[in-house]
């Protein structure tokens, strides 16, 4: 199983430069091959808040967006729920990384550890590096 963050499945929803290059990849896996948690839905639609704040997407647009991303979880994602165990492991990680680990990603790394992704994709380049310091696979895929 392979588990995305938002940074990955946003270009999907919303086009911007990387939308075709992320497509590709997630495209060439097999329904059950991904993953997204509910935490990565939770930040896709702080992205989509941010974006109707900052005038760069009207309100009604946002909520298709949303909309559109339930049905892009429900048709090519199996979704994870995080436990109590994630965000223990989560907490953890962040004191282990020297503190240079923000929550929202610890909890991603968590989320992948924890349910036993094979890794993760992410065009997040430091997460990568301080995933790295947990010897977990993670990387962007070439998006």
């Amino acid at each position: 199983m392979v588990y995305l963050d938002a940074s990955f499945v946003i270009p999907i929803l919303i086009p911007e430069k990387a939308s075709a290059k992320v497509e590709r990849i997630v495209t060439s896996f097999g329904r059950d091959a991904l993953a997204v948690s509910s935490w990565t839905r939770l930040e896709c639609a702080s992205v989509v808040a941010r974006l109707v704040r900052m005038r760069v997407l009207a309100a009604e647009h946002a909520q298709r967006v949303v909309a559109s991303l339930d049905d892009l979880i429900d048709a090519s994602f199996r979704l994870l729920v995080p436990g109590r165990n994630d965000f223990g492991t989560a907490s953890e990680m962040i004191a282990q990384s020297g503190w240079r680990l923000r929550s929202a990603d610890a909890l991603h790394l968590a989320i992948m550890r924890n349910h036993k992704a094979d890794r993760m994709l992410t065009r997040d380049a430091k997460l990568i590096e301080l995933a790295r310091d947990f010897g977990l696979p993670v990387s962007s895929g070439g998006a």
